[in-house]
């Protein structure tokens, strides 16, 4: 076993995988420090986030400078014309991106991070050859083509079909995608039609040149405004058999693995609104006074940032560890991926939540960013898997193993490694950790195979499992971290405690009738269709 998100489902705890905290080499730094350094330079004096969401457009003149600094080939191998990133170079610097503009971010994240990723992951080499180096130097744009009016969440529901034409060599596309980001930009299209009701899904590589491809509806959007969503239609659209994008029937497991890397970027991602939205609101909590004080010396607004900032810290190294194992060569991220994004993307969601509350009435109005953040951070928590999807999904990967391990512990078994100050976290983790595991087969005993059946519990598993997994990677973290920053120790202490709470409530509390009751409720409500009372009657 490799993954140490999977072993915490079996209770237990990878030491050798712990330590060091995965880190960047002399040399990826460098480049990554260049790199974010010359975006830092060109976003100052010509990326306009404000305007880019007033105006609904990235100027292609931006676009076009991407490509140049190689922003938009970052993940592709050198010798197809990009960087070679790997996932924590890229993570590092889609999270400066998310700083400056999420709309921008999302362009680049929906190009590399899903768009041409299946290219890379079953791509041919004469594939590789002909589409990724224009994909590097953003001569073409890429897009992601899962979703369909019937086909959200659940991806295997695709109608979208591929006939067969031997005389031609190739398949017909018939159908239409919708939600698909850069869709009305994009030069390149990845996507996933039916080729056989026997064979399943295959994988594709549409060139919107085609004809028999055009764009349906651009979407108007609460946020990311700036950011191309489109409908895209085929119509008898034809692609000969050499784009075939992996081997017949097998592309939803390539879709999969796509979503599982671009689950790991977006979650990485979202740390730099995190770290924007803590630096705006301190401006205030330091600078605007009430009742004859600063209102950051109020203790209900020390808690906010006591949260704000403890759980960056814990997400960030969640985000980092998961991507760091996948650049030492972990192969299934699968659980890694889906804990990471619904757990940190959720957390983004509350820093701006609280960062707003910070700046009060301020916070509201559009000359400050915090409601351009909150509008544009919302999708988080909905593309590439719903945050409910992805709970199961992680949960049932995770409990799959589970299912099929003999090695179960008799005991917790210690964290290694560990800073003094953090000892008693770290015991307090370990024993945990050890009630997980014993808890996820008991349920298995309980469940049995159909575990669909219990999304109330696996709910509850999935956000077990995200909490003691970042507070595994925040201890580790920390370890390195504490050398060069003392502070690192007050962050770890303050997330672990807060982490450690919410799982032994988690733990010691029977939901069973709660469970009950919402069920009930709900019943009620979709009979009705609405809320049922009004006070007025009584």
């Amino acid at each position: 076993m490799e993954s140490v998100a999977q072993g915490i489902f079996c209770g237990k705890i990878l030491n050798d995988f712990l330590h060091p905290f995965p880190a960047l080499s002399d040399e990826e730094r460098e480049t990554v420090n260049f790199l974010i350094e010359s975006f830092r330079k060109f976003a100052k004096e010509y990326i306009n986030p404000e305007k880019i969401d007033k105006e609904k457009t990235i100027p292609k003149e931006i676009i076009k400078a991407l490509g140049e600094m190689g922003i938009l080939g970052m993940t592709i191998p050198e010798e197809y014309g990009g960087y070679g990133f790997s996932v924590s170079q890229y993570c590092r610097v889609m999270e400066e991106m998310t700083r400056v503009c999420n709309s921008t971010a999302i362009l680049v994240g929906a190009h590399q991070s899903i768009g041409y990723k299946g290219i890379i992951i079953a791509g041919t080499e004469e594939q590789k050859k002909k589409y990724l180096p224009p994909l590097a130097t953003g001569e073409k744009i890429a897009a992601f083509a899962l979703t369909e009016p019937e086909a959200g969440s659940d991806a295997s529901s695709v109608k979208t079909q591929a006939k067969y034409i031997p005389e031609k060599k190739g398949y017909l596309l018939n159908g239409t995608k919708q939600w698909i980001t850069n869709g009305g930009i994009a030069n390149i299209v990845t996507t996933l039609a039916k080729t056989g009701e026997d064979i399943g899904l295959t994988a594709f590589i549409v060139d919107t040149s085609s004809p028999g491809f055009s764009i349906g509806k651009e979407e108007k959007k609460l946020g990311l405004k700036g950011s191309s969503t489109a409908q895209l239609i085929y119509e008898n659209l034809f692609v000969p058999e050499e784009d075939v994008l992996g081997r017949k029937g097998r592309g939803f497991l390539i879709f999969m693995q796509v979503l599982d890397s671009g689950r790991l970027g977006l979650a990485a991602s979202c740390l730099g609104g995190c770290k924007e939205m803590i630096k705006q609101a301190a401006v205030f909590a330091n600078n605007r006074k009430q009742f004859g004080q600063k209102i950051g010396e109020f203790e209900m607004i020390r808690k906010k940032f006591g949260k704000m900032a403890s759980y960056t810290y814990g997400s960030e190294s969640m985000a980092y560890f998961a991507a760091g194992q996948v650049g030492h060569g972990l192969k299934d991220y699968a659980t890694e991926s889906a804990l990471c994004k619904f757990y940190i993307t959720e957390i983004l969601w509350e820093v701006i939540n609280d960062a707003l509350q910070v700046a009060g009435g301020n916070g509201y109005m559009e000359d400050y960013p915090f409601e351009r953040f909150l509008r544009d951070s919302r999708i988080n928590l909905i593309f590439e898997g719903t945050n409910e999807v992805t709970r199961m999904y992680g949960a049932q990967t995770g409990l799959r193993v589970v299912s099929k391990f003999k090695d179960f512990p008799e005991k917790p078994e210690e964290i290694r490694g560990v800073l003094p100050e953090l000892k008693e976290e770290a015991d307090e983790v370990s024993k945990l950790i050890f009630k997980f595991g014993q808890r996820n087969r008991e349920f298995l005993q309980r469940a049995g195979t159909d575990l669909r059946k219990y999304e109330y519990e696996l709910e509850r598993i999935a956000n077990c499992a995200s909490s003691l997994y970042a507070c595994l990677a925040t201890i580790s973290r920390t370890t390195q971290e504490a050398k060069k920053k003392k502070e690192a120790i007050l962050y770890a202490k303050t997330f672990l405690n807060f982490e450690i709470q919410k799982v032994k409530y988690l733990f010691e509390n029977d939901f069973s009738k709660q469970d009950t009751l919402c069920t009930e409720v709900s019943s009620d409500i979709y009979k009705k269709e609405e809320y049922p009372f009004d006070r007025w009657e009584i």
